[in-house]
């Protein structure tokens, strides 16, 4: 009886645990499932699902301003991304082999016609025109000497002259003999002999002169070229060389910007080279300047184009003249845009859009009643929006800010006054310039 009790006792205590770890298991999975749902949304009451357009009651009372959806042609753009770059490029390099003793300028630096930017060792170049102005004084003391020559044997050859022209005199009354004339003329010959090679001697110094003079001027201009200066007023692009460093011909030192002309030199796919003509003007942005005024947003004309394509990327590199602007610098990334044709945009003025959630809406007015409509918009330009998808034009829109008047017109903006402020619009290259 008692073992029974105990059996009935413990299968309890065993119902009751299994009830308990159910309970927790049960309150579990609702903890999980409210989790669920709050991340996915269900408690979110003005969540919008994208693409659909959500009807909501309609304010009875109009809009205090409206505007229209104009659909009207723009121009079609194709983009050719590039770099800005001087129009004029200087390297410098040496034109000695020597050790950079000083780099007086960094980059960035604008330098004046003249003003040394590299100092150089000039130990040696001053050894070589100390050892060829040397040369040079011992060329003028061999010169010297050989003047001395020419004049001993122009006294001797006056001496042989005049002696042999008595002895022939002579020989004829019979008061020499023949040997004594026959020596008297062999001492003129030689004299005479001596005398012309004294000359040449004298031409010779000469020449010893004027070579070792010229050696002196080559090494002094290689002095001249211990210290490096700036051929034009530029501006330092790039330093290329420290201190300590070995500099020698062929090796760029400095990269020198001479004059201010920049140009975008950018890439443009050989299905377009036909329209980016010598001469041309394109529209031309510099993305560094857009939150500045003007957007960076100026006009380029064609200078050039490279007759050869990339094989790689089938592309050909157009130079672009830009006009003198403020904080642009080479190195720079550009925009080239090039007209592609004409296409069929709608557009709206960004005060009549509205964000909700992930959403950009609109009120548009259906008989006497305005519904909201979810729209995809596309770029900006100027002050209008290209709505992508969602309205098709001739709509009439609700204003959630009034238009600024120009001339303190009406708040209502007709479609005509729409379609004249309607710009150019740009396209992307990755999608409609293909």
């Amino acid at each position: 009886m008692e073992k029974q009790k105990g059996n009935i006792t413990y299968c309890k205590d065993l119902c009751h645990i299994m009830k308990r770890s159910l309970l927790r298991i049960a309150i579990a999975l609702v903890v999980v499932g409210v989790v669920a749902a709050w991340f996915g949304g269900a408690f979110v009451t003005d969540r919008i699902d994208p693409e659909q357009s959500i009807q909501q009651k309609a304010n009875p009372a109009d809009p205090a301003a409206v505007a229209f959806a104009v659909k009207t042609p723009v121009t079609q753009w194709y983009e050719a991304v590039g770099v800005v770059r001087p129009k004029l490029e200087t390297s410098i390099e040496s034109q000695v082999q020597a050790t950079i003793l000083d780099v007086q300028v960094r980059s960035g630096d604008t330098v004046k016609a003249g003003t040394p930017l590299i100092i150089l060792d000039s130990r040696q170049l001053n050894a070589r025109v100390e050892q060829a102005q040397e040369a040079v004084s011992s060329a003028k003391s061999a010169k010297a000497q050989a003047a001395q020559a020419i004049t001993a044997a122009q006294a001797r050859y006056d001496q042989t002259k005049a002696d042999y022209g008595r002895m022939s005199t002579l020989v004829k009354s019979g008061a020499v003999t023949a040997q004594e004339v026959d020596k008297a003329r062999a001492d003129f010959l030689q004299a005479q002999a001596a005398l012309a090679q004294a000359r040449d001697g004298l031409d010779a110094a000469g020449a010893k002169i004027r070579q070792a003079e010229k050696a002196a001027l080559d090494a002094q201009i290689s002095l001249d070229y211990a210290v490096i200066t700036a051929p034009e007023d530029s501006q330092i692009v790039k330093r290329l060389a420290e201190p300590g460093d070995l500099a020698f011909p062929g090796k760029a030192l400095l990269v020198l910007q001479t004059g201010s002309s920049l140009r975008l030199e950018a890439a443009v796919r050989e299905g377009l080279i036909a329209k980016a003509r010598v001469g041309e003007r394109f529209p031309v942005t510099i993305e560094a300047l857009s939150d500045t005024e003007g957007g960076g947003k100026t006009t380029a004309v064609i200078e050039e184009v490279v007759p050869f394509a990339d094989p790689k990327t089938r592309t050909f590199l157009v130079k672009a003249g830009l006009p003198r602007m403020d904080g642009v610098y080479p190195g720079m990334f550009g925009r080239l845009f090039i007209p592609l044709g004409m296409r069929q945009a709608v557009l709206i003025p960004p005060q009549a859009l509205r964000r909700i959630g992930q959403l950009d809406m609109v009120r548009v007015k259906e008989g006497d009643t305005w519904r909201n409509v979810a729209v995809r918009t596309g770029k900006m330009q100027n002050s209008m929006v290209e709505i992508v998808s969602g309205l098709h034009g001739g709509e009439e829109l609700a204003l959630f800010e009034e238009i600024p008047e120009q001339t303190g017109g009406t708040t209502k903006a007709s479609s005509q006054e729409m379609q004249s402020q309607a710009p150019t619009e740009t396209a992307s290259p990755a999608t409609e310039a293909q």
